[in-house]
């Protein structure tokens, strides 16, 4: 990483970096009773940390070039679904990382702005590659595991399949990208689809127990539509 900064900065010389759109995420689903520390490890590092060194490394250039940060989060940092709190964790940090490195700049007269696109389910080929997840996590369980939680490896196959069927194209992320990069005053969150948008603005804005209600229904909801999907042959 630092060597392609190091590229970078002799590419643009002084007048440095204009734009920096940080998209890493990986995802890591099951109860997290059975939840490895390594498994926690593995997304915090791609989805956080990584995000966390190259802004450091890229900040010299940005501020010379008075540039943007555009950093890919999720609505899943608002909200946390069951079978999803590796991921949800890391892009709840990624929110905390925005809003602190915004004020902070701001208080320091810096140049450099930082927005945060919260995506919901958009079509691309991580959909093909959750489904071979929700095998091995059924796998993983054991006999003990898929009596206390067969109902959560349906609903992330439920959920999988909704979301392969209703995502938002990948162009209308790259738009509100291009929004943020290129706004003369930029928002500092976006929500891009329409799962996004109702789970940001109405049920992460809803009293406690009517967002629990809301997960719940969604999860269940979720958890009808996987059942008899089954795992896909290999």
């Amino acid at each position: 990483m630092r060597g392609v900064v190091d590229d970078v900065a002799v590419a643009v010389g002084g007048a440095g970096l204009q734009r920096l759109v940080n998209n890493a995420g990986i995802g890591v689903g099951g109860p997290v009773e059975y939840l490895t520390e390594d498994d926690w490890r593995r997304v915090f590092d791609v989805n956080f940390f990584s995000v966390i060194a190259l802004t450091q490394m890229a900040m010299p250039l940005l501020r010379a070039g008075r540039g943007r940060i555009v950093h890919i989060g999720s609505v899943g940092g608002r909200l946390a679904a069951p079978g999803l709190a590796p991921y949800s964790a890391s892009k709840h940090a990624l929110e905390a990382l925005a809003e602190s490195t915004r004020h902070e700049l701001a208080r320091s007269g810096s140049p450099v702005r930082v927005s945060l696109v919260e995506p919901g389910a958009v079509k691309t080929a991580i959909w093909t590659k959750a489904d071979a997840t929700a095998d091995e996590i059924e796998e993983a369980l054991g006999t003990e595991g898929r009596e206390r939680y067969q109902w959560l490896v349906d609903e992330a196959r439920g959920f999988i399949d909704d979301s392969r069927e209703r995502g938002v194209e990948p162009g209308a992320v790259a738009e509100v990208v291009e929004q943020a990069l290129t706004s003369t005053r930029p928002k500092a969150r976006y929500l891009v689809g329409p799962d996004a948008k109702v789970g940001g603005h109405v049920i992460a804005r809803a009293p406690d127990r009517l967002r629990d209600a809301l997960v719940d229904l969604n999860s269940r909801r979720s958890e009808r539509r996987g059942r008899g999907l089954g795992p896909r042959p290999g």
